[in-house]
């Protein structure tokens, strides 16, 4: 990733479960901000579900699902495919806050120098935010708007201890070897999830257009809890440019 300059976005207290928009300042007269990135606090984003990236009023996600905003906590920094800002435009961040005492947002817009080309390559499909009864198994589906190379699923860190993945596909199976291949023993959890909540996919699953793929999870804890995660790739054959 190239050279970053970091924007703090403003910080604004979010009551608990409302949805909430935070902007940045517009873009300078003459200026040109290239965002490669989001930033998250570590210990906020648990607290968080991002549904919407925007660059002026163009969503910058290819599905309609919410993110974790786990996912913007990792280190290094997810590299995002964004649209420049040029001058006048703002960049947006449309949260909620997935519990019920308030919190209040801190974050980061991450901007590379205005002649790096593309310098963002990562597109994030959400799997939303789905309500899951005690002991229950259900199948969470997402369907990408342009053609994706799924590259990993990430599952936020602190949902390791509450849920299980049993498998993941699309028409057929991922193939996912750690995933939907191992015994009921050792389902997709903490002890076979590399880098808290990170799996690799490989090879790397093609993804049409539409074509739906799904997460299938059981919440294993005494209680109904919210499930989230995300699949990361990039776009094929110069989809989504």
């Amino acid at each position: 990733m190239p050279k970053l300059t970091k924007y703090e976005l403003p910080r604004v207290r979010v009551k608990g479960w409302e949805l909430t928009t935070i902007h940045t300042d517009p873009v300078s007269p003459g200026g040109l901000v290239w965002p490669v990135g989001l930033e998250v606090d570590p210990d906020v984003a648990p607290h968080l579900v991002v549904h919407d990236l925007k660059v002026g009023n163009n969503s910058q996600l290819i599905a309609c699902g919410s993110v974790p905003a786990s996912l913007f906590a990792l280190s290094p920094p997810v590299d995002l495919r964004l649209d420049k800002l040029t001058p006048g435009l703002r960049f947006s961040v449309q949260v909620t806050c997935a519990r019920s005492l308030d919190v209040t947002v801190r974050g980061r817009l991450l901007a590379a120098g205005p002649a790096t080309p593309v310098p963002g390559k990562t597109m994030v499909v959400g799997f939303g935010y789905a309500q899951v009864g005690a002991g229950k198994t259900v199948d969470v589906v997402v369907s990408p708007q342009v053609e994706l190379r799924v590259r990993r699923l990430h599952v936020p860190p602190h949902l390791l201890g509450v849920f299980r993945v049993d498998s993941l596909f699309q028409g057929r199976y991922l193939d996912v070897e750690q995933a939907s291949r191992v015994s009921d023993s050792r389902q997709l959890g903490r002890e076979n999830l590399s880098q808290g909540g990170e799996v690799n996919l490989s090879p790397s699953p093609d993804v049409g257009v539409g074509q739906p793929v799904t997460a299938r999870v059981t919440n294993t804890s005494g209680t109904t809890r919210y499930f989230s995660a995300a699949l990361l790739g990039e776009p094929v054959a110069g989809a989504g440019t």
